[in-house]
């Protein structure tokens, strides 16, 4: 899942803020700003909020992606 990827030590701060602008688009709601340059910067605190009213465990690590047989 992406809010798990987002946890990932190795996520860079720009693919987070890719993954938190993309996650943001299906509910249709914005977690971040963009500036005039046109670079996306991310608000965690409001995808965290979106994460744990569906559900999701921001504050857990990550889970492990599975592994193909």
């Amino acid at each position: 899942m992406a809010v798990d990827v987002v946890k990932w030590p190795t996520c860079s701060v720009d693919a987070r803020d890719e993954i938190i602008r993309a996650i943001g688009k299906v509910p249709g709601t914005s977690f971040g700003i963009t500036s005039t340059e046109g670079r996306f910067r991310s608000e965690l605190s409001l995808s965290i909020e979106w994460a744990e009213s569906r559900g999701y465990h921001p504050e857990l690590p990550p889970e492990n992606p599975p592994i193909p047989i």
